[in-house]
């Protein structure tokens, strides 16, 4: 041997005693991998090998990525990854039914690929559109694995013409919308009101047939039982991009039916002037355009004086702001010009109803303006006179049946709205039973109030007005009181208000 080959094997002996230390210091390991690429022969028993997971680092890094990484194994190996159920999406073939209601309809084993449940919320999205609609969904055992049944209202509002969609599991909670603005005309025939006091009499069976759809404002669907196209024209809360809103009808909610489109109607308008009406608390805000469509609907000099008093942030009393909201929507009307009656009636002590040529109501037309005229001279004129103590809403209400009675022969049928503004307590004590026996089986009748001042009855005025498909109004200024106003003036609604659960 030479000195050479000595000196080698010296230093073998060496790095082999300190790696027999090493070992004999570091109890915690098993073995100690060393730090040379092993032979082909030797590949095997290392890979074979259990590493505990403290040594993984260090046996990749002195081994290599290269030749053993992949292949590694620990005592605690990582799972498989894999998409979670409720993340899954399936592509189905559509098959599309017009009586389905709102429920998509999977099969069975469809169904198992995304959830356990056999009820749900789906997501249904297009290849083709950007549009994606919820969906409620159930199981059925006898639907064709691979295909759907989708309501054809849902696929309509996709706005695709896809043979097939997408759906996917919407784990998420829904949002159950409070108040609600159905948009409705008949399937046949052109008598909308009728419609919609069909759907007002049918309260319970509208519920149930609206709960098997998700909401999103424009979904138009039809119910043929009662004749009815029904849109959802308004949602509150209002719902944004990613939301998917249900109805529930569990709690206290709000259903407004209002026609969709124009439609004639008549109005009676009750004021009250007794004296406490003259109380300076309504601040003038937001009213010019109002006075300008005073100003072209009359002509009449005292008018002119009347206006003067509303000066951007003043207060003004609360009778001044009861007549210019009374003669702003008669402005409307005419404006409107399509022939409806609009009748007044004031009232305290007692009530009165204004007339025009000995009739009580005005034709609200291109031919009105002498009989708004009129009107605006009895409703300004020795208004002080006629002010009293007593609030007698039940009067003012007996009253609008003899308008009723006096109407023109054709216009009798048409709906009627009637708006009773007040700043007190019904001093009679019978405002609920008048308006009971007066319009209890008028179905065509809908009764609002409004309510000026900080001592109104509000408990009462709910009550009267939900019995009679109204509601309740309460403005904080002058601006919000024309603006509702003129607002009822285009737009004729039935509040369904939910008092109690179903």
């Amino acid at each position: 041997m030479t000195q050479e080959d000595k000196k080698s094997d010296e230093n073998k002996q060496e790095k082999n005693a300190a790696l027999s230390s090493n070992s004999e210091s570091n109890p915690a390991s098993e073995q100690i991998i060393p730090p040379i690429v092993p032979s082909e022969s030797e590949e095997e028993e290392i890979i074979s090998h259990a590493i505990t997971d403290a040594e993984l680092p260090e046996f990749k890094s002195k081994i290599g990525r290269k030749l053993f990484g992949p292949q590694i194994t620990s005592k605690q190996a990582p799972p498989t990854p894999s998409v979670p159920k409720e993340l899954r999406k399936l592509n189905l073939r559509i098959e599309l039914k017009s009586e389905q209601n709102g429920f998509t309809i999977i099969s069975v084993n469809d169904a198992r690929k995304f959830t356990d449940e056999d009820t749900g919320l789906l997501i249904l999205e297009s290849s083709t559109s950007e549009i994606s609609r919820a969906s409620k969904f159930k199981v059925d055992e006898q639907q064709k694995e691979g295909y759907m049944q989708v309501s054809e209202e849902i696929y309509k509002s996709l706005n695709c013409d896809d043979e097939r969609l997408f759906i996917r599991l919407y784990s998420d909670d829904p949002i159950r919308v409070e108040n609600v603005t159905l948009a409705v005309s008949p399937i046949s025939g052109n008598d909308i009101f009728h419609t919609v006091g069909s759907l007002r009499k049918s309260l319970a069976k509208l519920k149930k047939f609206l709960e098997s759809y998700t909401v999103f404002e424009g979904l138009t669907v039809k119910w043929k039982e009662r004749n009815a196209v029904i849109k959802i024209a308004k949602i509150s809360p209002a719902l944004y991009e990613n939301d998917v809103g249900i109805f529930d009808f569990t709690k206290p909610r709000v259903l407004t039916i209002k026609p969709d489109g124009a439609m004639q109607f008549n109005t009676i308008l009750i004021m009250d002037i007794s004296k406490s009406m003259n109380g300076r608390d309504l601040e003038v805000k937001n009213v010019k355009s109002a006075v300008e469509t005073i100003r072209n609907a009359f002509s009449n000099k005292e008018l002119e004086e009347f206006l003067k008093v509303f000066k951007e942030g003043n207060n003004v009393q609360r009778k001044s702001g009861a007549i210019f909201a009374g003669l702003l929507y008669l402005s409307e009307k005419a404006r409107i010009g399509i022939g409806e009656t609009v009748s007044l009636i004031m009232f305290a002590n007692s009530a009165e109803i204004i007339r025009i040529e000995n009739k009580p109501y005005v034709i609200t037309d291109s031919k009105s303006k002498a009989a708004l005229n009129s009107i605006a001279e009895q409703v300004l004129g020795d208004l002080e006179e006629k002010m009293g103590a007593g609030t007698n809403m039940a009067s003012a209400i007996e009253a609008s049946e003899e308008i009723m009675k006096n109407l023109p022969r054709s216009k009798r049928k048409w709906p009627l709205m009637i708006i009773l503004l007040t700043d007190g307590f019904d001093t009679s004590k019978r405002v609920r039973e008048a308006v009971r026996n007066t319009f209890s089986k008028k179905e065509n009748v809908v009764l609002h109030a409004v309510g000026l001042g900080p001592y109104v009855n509000k408990q009462e005025l709910i009550e009267i007005s939900e019995l009679c498909g109204g509601e309740l109004f309460q403005p904080d200024d002058l601006g919000e009181l024309l603006q509702w106003y003129a607002n009822r003036a285009k737009d004729l609604s039935i509040r369904l208000a939910e008092t109690e659960t179903k």
